[in-house]
C-alpha cells in the first residue's frame, strides 16, 4: 500500500460524530504507517472542507471520549456536512484518491446517503454499499430479514410518536418483564435504557421526536461477532457493571471487561459464528463487506441477534479490532484487508 493515496472520511453530522472522529484518527494513523498518502476529510469541518494532511499531532484522539453533540450543533453540523457534499472539488478529490476509507458513523453515513453520493461521483471507498446501510440501519427491518434467514431474536415493538397502539403494545411487552430501549436507527449505546415500569417507558418514549425500539430484556450472558468478508472472527464476551452496554459504558472504559475470545462451550461458539454470518450475508455486501454482529443470551442461554453494525467503529475500545488482533490480524493488517475488500467504483453515468 505504499504510496496509495487515500481520504479518510470521519466526523460529521450525527449523534456518533466523536467516535467516528476518533475511529478516523485510528485508522489514519494505521494507514501512515503503511506508507500512505493520508488525508482525513471531516464533511462538517468548514475550516477545511477539502480535509487536512496527516498530522499525527493534529489529530490525537479525545479521552475521555465526549458525549454526543447537543441537537442544535447536530443541525449546524448538518448544515456544513450537506455543503461539502455537494461540493465538485471535494468529490473530485475523492475521485482522485485510490479510495475513500469510510470511518462516518450514524447520520447520513449510517444511512447510505453518504455511500449514494460517492457512489453517483465514481468514488471508490470502503464498507457496505448504499443498499446494505439502508439494510442494517432501520433495526426493525434489520431484525426481520435477519430472522427470516433463519436467526433467532428479540420480540420487538417499533413506536412512533404519537402511535397510542405501539405504545399499547410496549407496554404490554413490559407485563412479560423490563425492556429496552433504544433508538430505532443509530449506534453506540446512545439513548439505550433498561426500563422496568410504566412510567419510566413512556418518558422514554416521550423523550424526542423519533422513533423508539422496545424489545424484551434478556437475562443472559452478551457477545459480539465482527465478520471479515466471509468469516468470522472470535466471539467477544461483554461483561458490564450496569444493565446495559451503553454510550458511556462503551466509551468511558469503566466497569466494563471484553473477553476475547470469549471462554464458553465450543458448540456455543460455534453457533455464534454461524448466525453471525446468516444475519451479516442476509443485511450486507457478503465477501465485499465487514461488520459487527451483537447477541445476548435468553434464559435459556440461547443467543439472540439484537443488531449489525455495517460500519463498526475502530477507536482504541472497539469490539472489531480487538478480535482481529486475536485472529492474529494486527490493527493495521486490519486496515489493510478492508481497503483491499473495497470494490473499484463502477460510477453512475
Amino acid at each position: 500500500m505504499s504510496g496509495m493515496d487515500v481520504v479518510v472520511l470521519a466526523g460529521g453530522e450525527s449523534a456518533e460524530r466523536f467516535v467516528s472522529l476518533a475511529s478516523g484518527t485510528e485508522v489514519a494513523r494505521a494507514l501512515a504507517g503503511l506508507g500512505c498518502n493520508v488525508r482525513l476529510v471531516d464533511p462538517a469541518d468548514v475550516e477545511a472542507p477539502l480535509g487536512r494532511p496527516w498530522e499525527e499531532s493534529a489529530f490525537a484522539p479525545v479521552a475521555p471520549m465526549p458525549g454526543p453533540p447537543d441537537p442544535a450543533e447536530r443541525q449546524r453540523l448538518a448544515r456544513h456536512t450537506q455543503t461539502a457534499l455537494t461540493r465538485p472539488d471535494l468529490l473530485e478529490r475523492l475521485r482522485r484518491a485510490d479510495c475513500a476509507f469510510f470511518a462516518i458513523h450514524g447520520g447520513w453515513g449510517g444511512s447510505g446517503h453518504m455511500q449514494s453520493v460517492l457512489d453517483i461521483a465514481g468514488v471508490r471507498y470502503t464498507g457496505p454499499r448504499p443498499h446494505a446501510c439502508a439494510a442494517a440501519w432501520d433495526k426493525d427491518r434489520a431484525i426481520s430479514r435477519v430472522s427470516a434467514a433463519g436467526v433467532r431474536v428479540t420480540r420487538r415493538v417499533k413506536c412512533t410518536p404519537g402511535d397510542t397502539d405501539h405504545a399499547a403494545e410496549a407496554l404490554g411487552l413490559l407485563e412479560h418483564g423490563p425492556v429496552v430501549v433504544k433508538p430505532a436507527a443509530g449506534g453506540s449505546g446512545i439513548e439505550l435504557g433498561l426500563m422496568k415500569d410504566e412510567p419510566s417507558l413512556m418518558a422514554a418514549l416521550s423523550k424526542s421526536g423519533e422513533d423508539r425500539l422496545v424489545e424484551e430484556y434478556l437475562p443472559g450472558r452478551e457477545f459480539s461477532v465482527g465478520v471479515l468478508g466471509d468469516r468470522a472472527l472470535p466471539v467477544v464476551e461483554i461483561a458490564v457493571a450496569g444493565p446495559v452496554y451503553d454510550y458511556s459504558a462503551k466509551y468511558s472504559g469503566r466497569g466494563v471487561l471484553r473477553e476475547c475470545p470469549a471462554q464458553i462451550p465450543e458448540a456455543l461458539t460455534r453457533e455464534l459464528e454461524h448466525a453471525a454470518l446468516q444475519a451479516h450475508f442476509a443485511l450486507t455486501d457478503g465477501t465485499r463487506s465487514y461488520s459487527r454482529v451483537d447477541f445476548r443470551c435468553d434464559g435459556e442461554g440461547r443467543p439472540v441477534f439484537l443488531e449489525l453494525n455495517a460500519l463498526p467503529a475502530f477507536t482504541q475500545t472497539s469490539l472489531l479490532p480487538l478480535a482481529a488482533s486475536k485472529d492474529g490480524c494486527s490493527f493495521p493488517q486490519l486496515i489493510r484487508r478492508i481497503v483491499a475488500l473495497a470494490p473499484e467504483s463502477t460510477g453512475l453515468p
